[in-house]
């Protein structure tokens, strides 16, 4: 059974309360594995598939991100990293975040040039201003542990269908 090889693990409860209803009574699916947890804190174990939104702004404590090995001083890339770091060889990590996370501050120079250097981003979707109370523009942004040649790219807004672009341009 499916349920039996999904984790859902979210710091909210009312979140995940949310969650569990919904997907019992749209899919007849009951969750085996939740966690009210900070995902970062969860166990070692490698995923296949990683789907996320992590948080965004100065969120961590500074003894948290010492901790964690904030090297980026950016949370949302503090996640990614951590979280790539999670996947199995051949495993995907989709996150949604806003589109400048990649862009600001000497951290992101930092992410960009490791993430060129490995070739882990495998596709990159601009979806806008996706939520109503968000004023912040996202793209879900996909990585895994393999080196990719090109980056899927594509725009939900503006109906683009996807294209590769190679890494000398990302």
């Amino acid at each position: 059974e499916i349920a039996n090889n999904i984790t859902v693990i979210d710091i909210n409860n009312d979140s995940l309360s949310l969650l569990i209803k919904r997907m019992k009574e749209k899919y007849d699916i009951i969750f085996k594995n939740v966690f009210c947890e900070n995902a970062l804190f969860h166990s070692n174990k490698k995923y296949d598939l990683i789907i996320g939104n992590p948080p965004y702004g100065d969120l961590l404590s500074k003894e948290y991100k010492n901790n964690k090995k904030d090297k980026y001083n950016n949370i949302a890339l503090t996640f990614l990293n951590y979280f790539q770091n999670s996947l199995t060889d051949k495993g995907i990590l989709y996150f949604i975040v806003p589109h400048s996370f990649s862009r600001a501050g000497l951290g992101s120079k930092k992410w960009r040039k490791e993430v060129k250097e490995k070739k882990s981003v495998y596709e990159i979707i601009d979806v806008g201003n996706p939520f109503f109370d968000i004023t912040l523009e996202q793209i879900i942004i996909g990585l895994n542990n393999e080196e990719n040649n090109e980056i899927l790219t594509g725009s939900i807004r503006k109906n683009r269908e996807m294209r590769s672009v190679s890494f000398e341009d990302f």
